[in-house]
C-alpha cells in the first residue's frame, strides 16, 4: 500500500510522455503526492513555503536567468547597440 505514494512519479512520467505543460504536471503531481501521503493542503503549503525560504538565493538566481533570457530574446543586445551607437 506504500506504493500509492509514488502516484506523483507516475503523473510526471505520463505528463511528460504526452508533452503537456511541465509546470502544470509538476504542480499536479505535488498536490496528488501530498494528499496521498497525508499532508493535506496545510502541510503542502507549509512545505512549499519552507523550501522557498530556505532556497531563496537559488530562486533569485533562476529568476534573474529567466528575465535575462527573455530580454535577450526580445532584442536587448540590439537595443544596447543602438543606445551605445548614439
Amino acid at each position: 500500500m506504500e506504493l500509492i505514494k509514488l502516484l506523483g512519479v507516475l503523473i510526471v512520467i505520463i505528463g511528460f510522455a504526452l508533452k503537456k505543460d511541465s509546470i502544470l504536471i509538476i504542480l499536479s503531481a505535488a498536490i496528488v503526492t501530498a494528499f496521498v501521503g497525508g499532508l493535506g493542503i496545510d502541510g503542502l503549503l507549509e512545505t512549499l513555503g519552507n523550501s522557498f525560504v530556505s532556497n531563496r538565493s537559488m530562486a533569485i538566481f533562476i529568476l534573474i536567468m529567466l528575465v535575462t533570457g527573455t530580454l535577450e530574446r526580445n532584442g536587448l543586445k540590439e537595443a544596447a547597440a543602438n543606445l551605445i551607437g548614439r
